[in-house]
């Protein structure tokens, strides 16, 4: 009798069942359908439909002039000269920003080949005395002399030459065929680069599949200066891995401070590696949890070290990270050491005793004397400090990377 009054309900049960999968059916049919109605316009457009794509703005009121916040380093496509240059550069810029997705720009430079330059032959007559006299190189002047104005069109921005999306972006300018750029339109336009393009390895087979932009190169910012290309200074890798930490040694206010604890990672130099690496250190900055290489359990004890030197012993801790170490500092000193009159160093006494009170200590242990035991701090016991603290130099931001940490 049970089982007899079950089925009405069994039989409830299979009927919704089945409404819900035909329902399911139709909704996908419907939804394929639209689709097929929204990618198919798409198609014929030769754009694919990609509803993540990165979003660039392309105002046709705009004028996209280039800027020292639009990157360190740029791909110059090409460039125009002559009465309509600023109009052809700005159609183009247009173009790359809406077709292409590109962040072009256009950068206006002063061109003068009026000056006399030293030529390759040698005047026959040398200059003063025939005999002690000396040869000069004959003064040549450019056939088309003058000055005159050529407006670039630049792709931006990049942090440095090996950055993977100017490598990616260098490749997708090479091969591109905008609408708004014509040769045969800009031979008389005084549009050298453009017409010397065309004939730039002809011969080669793999260089004709290209678009006319296939010389495309990578420039510096023609608006920075150039001291915000020396050398000093963190690279743009180190500036990433350190600008989320909280008490970051980039930001120690004076050139010196102690090395008290160093903790060792992975050491790498490989350019795809390191690029790995970085994602890892900030998914496990974000997640807390899911990634342990050396790397990140490295940098994940030199911030938690800081922060309880920090909130519990108020002592002025900084944390950096390196390629394959992070490591903690106390205090920020003006000078470490420096020389006396007799001969021998002077060490900065609030140095000295930054090094005597995290140094290691003797673990006096019966038989073993002189054995040192590193120090750590109560509830920390795998968390410990080097055995001997160093003074080092504060890292600095190169002056490119501190407009890029803005």
């Amino acid at each position: 009798m049970f089982a007899i009054g079950l089925r009405p309900l069994v039989f409830q049960w299979e009927l919704w069942m089945i409404r819900i999968r035909v329902t399911k059916l139709v909704f996908s049919i419907a939804f394929a359908v639209g689709m097929t109605a929204i990618v198919l316009p798409c198609v014929a457009s030769a754009q694919s439909f990609l509803p993540f794509q990165k979003k660039v703005e392309a105002n046709p009121n705009a004028t996209y002039s280039l800027t020292q916040k639009d990157g360190p380093w740029l791909i110059h496509v090409t460039s125009f000269a002559g009465d309509n240059a600023e109009k052809l550069a700005k159609d183009l810029v247009l173009e790359l920003r809406r077709d292409f997705k590109l962040n072009a720009f256009m950068h206006q430079t002063v061109i003068d080949l009026s000056e006399r330059i030293d030529g390759v032959t040698w005047n026959q007559k040398k200059t003063g005395d025939a005999v002690n006299g000396r040869l000069e190189h004959k003064k040549m002047k450019n056939l088309n002399g003058g000055k005159f104005e050529e407006v670039s069109v630049v792709v931006g921005n990049y942090h440095s030459v090996q950055d993977p999306n100017a490598i990616k972006s260098m490749e997708k300018v090479k091969r591109l065929n905008p609408k708004n750029y014509n040769l045969s339109e800009t031979r008389s336009t005084n549009q050298f680069i453009g017409a010397m393009r065309q004939i730039v390895n002809l011969n080669s087979s793999e260089k004709e599949k290209l678009g006319p932009f296939r010389a495309a190169f990578l420039i510096p910012n023609p608006t920075l200066p150039e001291e915000f290309f020396s050398g000093d200074g963190v690279d743009h890798f180190i500036l990433n891995l350190n600008k989320k930490a909280k008490y970051s040694l980039l930001d120690c206010p004076k050139p010196y401070s102690v090395r008290v604890a160093t903790f060792r990672g992975d050491v790498s130099f490989n350019l795809q590696e390191i690029e790995e690496k970085k994602k890892e250190f900030s998914l496990k900055r974000v997640l807390g949890g899911g990634v342990k290489s050396k790397l990140a359990i490295a940098a994940e004890k030199a911030s938690k070290l800081a922060e309880v030197l920090r909130k519990q012993y108020n002592v002025e801790a900084y944390e950096f990270h390196d390629r394959h170490e992070s490591y903690v500092c106390v205090g920020s000193f003006d000078w470490v050491g420096k020389p006396r009159t007799d001969g021998k160093q002077e060490i900065n006494p609030y140095v000295l005793k930054v090094m005597e009170t995290y140094k290691a200590y003797d673990a006096n242990i019966p038989g073993l004397s002189g054995l040192l035991q590193p120090r750590s701090l109560p509830g920390l016991p795998k968390i410990t400090f080097d055995m001997q603290p160093i003074g080092v130099t504060v890292p600095r931001i190169s002056t490119v990377n501190q407009i890029m940490r803005q």
